[in-house]
């Protein structure tokens, strides 16, 4: 209410948020009450923007375009934009175009075509010199010039990068890989969830199983057996959550961004 009543009356041009951030405001249920009609630019960061989000963002903001800024601090720290404007062009995990040099590249470091996910590189001269005092780590992640992001995507026909999702976060189970983001991304369209965090737990049979920790909204009775139902026939059986923990609120950093270690640490135990 706070931040909704400071751009009425401020008449605010540009506002910048993280994911997390404009999914409070877009939710507020008086939003509707406040005149957004000056909001020019809504810069998302700090995290993918799922394409309803965005939606919602547009709806809110009827004179506004969204400024989707990706990147990393590595890279000081912005390698692409994308702009929307249109509901109905918006692109699933497209980050635009890159500002800087990218490719993207297999396990063994060889180039990809468009279209084939894998990890992105990035150079520029925006780079960083360095992870301060650890040349390990800096060698670990520079190669001929090339900064590797951690991050898996893939070059479309247009030459837009989609983000897949972070490499380090990806869960093999029982063999088959899955990436945390395309399960939350179809959790967080249960109309009784707030927030998810997906993540790997230790299995003797599979090596590991899926587990959803799921933040419920406010007031809302929900089961585990709610959302496992609710992802089949949207997601392969080997993606479904083998359990579901329900909590009262997920850790986030103060910037916004999903403690994931910190939910491993408080829900990951098999």
């Amino acid at each position: 209410a706070l931040v909704l009543g400071l751009v009425e009356k401020e008449k605010v041009l540009n506002m910048s948020n993280v994911p997390t951030g404009w999914k409070k405001l877009v939710s507020y249920p008086d939003a509707d009450r406040f005149d957004l009609s000056s909001l020019r630019f809504a810069t998302t960061g700090g995290g993918l923007c799922p394409v309803p989000l965005k939606k919602q963002i547009l709806e809110l903001f009827p004179n506004a375009m969204i400024i989707d800024a990706f990147g990393q601090t590595e890279m000081t720290p912005v390698t692409s934009f994308r702009v929307d404007a249109d509901p109905d062009n918006i692109q699933e995990r497209s980050v635009g175009k890159s500002i800087v040099e990218v490719k993207v590249v297999d396990e063994k470091g060889l180039d990809l075509p468009r279209g084939e996910a894998g990890e992105i590189l990035y150079r520029s001269n925006t780079v960083m010199k360095g992870y301060y005092k650890d040349e390990e780590k800096t060698q670990e992640v520079m190669k001929d010039g090339w900064f590797k992001s951690g991050d898996v995507g893939y070059l479309d026909e247009n030459g837009e990068i989609r983000v897949v999702d972070r490499k380090k976060e990806c869960i093999n189970t029982g063999g088959e890989k899955v990436f945390p983001l395309e399960v939350e991304e179809i959790i967080n369209l249960h109309p009784k969830v707030d927030d998810v965090c997906v993540i790997g737990v230790p299995d003797e049979e599979w090596g590991n199983t899926i587990r959803a920790v799921v933040q419920p909204k406010p007031g809302e009775e929900l089961e585990g057996q709610e959302v496992r139902d609710f992802c089949r026939g949207e997601l392969a059986s080997y993606k479904i959550p083998r359990t579901v923990v329900l909590v009262d609120e997920l850790p986030r950093s103060p910037v916004g961004k999903m403690l994931r270690q910190t939910v491993r640490e408080r829900h990951g135990e098999a």
